[in-house]
């Protein structure tokens, strides 16, 4: 591992950048990415489903809010188990999506590296890094110019945020306008990770007969 022996100034490049990064170094590298985003996502996640149990005190929908808080706070506390499962001897991999979306596959188990709300993506993201770098050399690990991404890099057209109703249920929506709309609240972290790699891929299909049509 390449430990970090000082504080790290704020990296200036994106999570995917470091992601990049690692694919082919020392597993304990991804190891230290997984188990980092996915305690992160846990603390995001919770306090999501704390802001569905304060909006119950406050709305009438108070039996659908409760289910989804629990289904929240499940999944937080998934995701929480999952990082601490992580040992030196876990298979841990990272990938791209086609719209720049990050994953990581912990031991067959693939999760969507992204904030719940669309405009956290990168404060969550820049929490990662930092903790992230305080272990390993950043500077070491991104000395490539070409793969270096400013953060004033746009979020991608395929972040997804989740919204939940007592007559829709739990709903995926992106960027761009899209809605899938779920009927029940069971796997929501299953859900979840689906619909980002939908996403990912009709944003792909978009972009290709964008192309085609132009040409």
């Amino acid at each position: 591992m390449l430990t970090s022996t000082h504080a790290q100034a704020t990296p200036a490049y994106r999570l995917n950048d470091l992601a990049i990064a690692i694919v082919n170094e020392p597993v304990t590298l991804r190891i230290d990415l997984a188990r980092i985003a996915l305690a992160e996502l846990a603390i995001i996640y919770d306090e999501e489903a704390r802001r569905a149990r304060q909006d119950m005190h406050r709305k009438s929908q108070r039996s659908g809010l409760m289910r989804w808080s629990r289904a929240v706070q499940d999944l937080a506390l998934d995701y929480a188990r999952l990082a601490e499962s992580i040992t030196l001897s876990t298979p841990v991999e990272v990938s791209i999506g086609p719209e720049n979306s990050l994953y990581l596959t912990i031991d067959g188990r693939m999760v969507a590296v992204s904030s719940p709300r669309m405009n956290q993506q990168l404060d969550y993201e820049q929490r990662v890094i930092e903790q992230y770098c305080s272990l390993n050399r950043c500077e070491d690990l991104l000395n490539d110019p070409a793969i270096l991404v400013k953060t004033t890099t746009p979020q991608p057209a395929g972040m997804t945020r989740w919204t939940f109703s007592q007559h829709m249920g739990p709903v995926c929506e992106t960027t761009d306008g899209l809605q899938f709309q779920f009927r029940n609240l069971e796997n929501l972290g299953r859900k979840r990770d689906t619909c980002a790699r939908v996403v990912d891929e009709l944003n792909t299909l978009s972009t290709a007969i964008a192309r085609h049509t132009a040409v």
